[in-house]
């Protein structure tokens, strides 16, 4: 039997293990910044003596996807009305600016600064 692999006895009584797949992450949902808004607020309250439930945690996703997805929206057609074929940090910021107001317009301008 040369050139192939040994057979394995099934009479050792070992079950094979099932291999667990990680299920993909819907784009749709917006499940993908769980982790992200869980180091959030672990950052936020670092005792844990705050939790988030599963609903709460999807309401802030959703959130953080159609955030995303306006700021991304409004960039493009920035970037359009300039002939640019490229959205820029200038188109960010610029959007950014344009969709939200007060203290959160001041903090996401300075972190997009920094970053560039």
């Amino acid at each position: 039997a040369a050139g192939k692999a040994p057979v394995k006895s099934i009479a050792s009584g070992e079950t094979p293990k099932k291999l667990h797949r990680k299920k993909a992450i819907d784009p749709t949902t917006g499940s993908m910044f769980k982790s992200a808004i869980k180091k959030c607020l672990k950052e936020a309250v670092p005792d844990n003596s705050i939790t988030i439930t599963k609903n709460s945690l999807s309401i802030f996703c959703g959130i953080s996807q159609s955030i995303l997805e306006e700021i991304a929206m409004l960039s493009s057609e920035l970037a359009q009305k300039v002939h640019k074929k490229t959205i820029g940090g200038e188109e960010v910021i610029t959007a950014f600016e344009l969709l939200l107001t007060g203290e959160l317009k001041k903090l996401c301008v300075r972190e997009i600064k920094n970053t560039l």
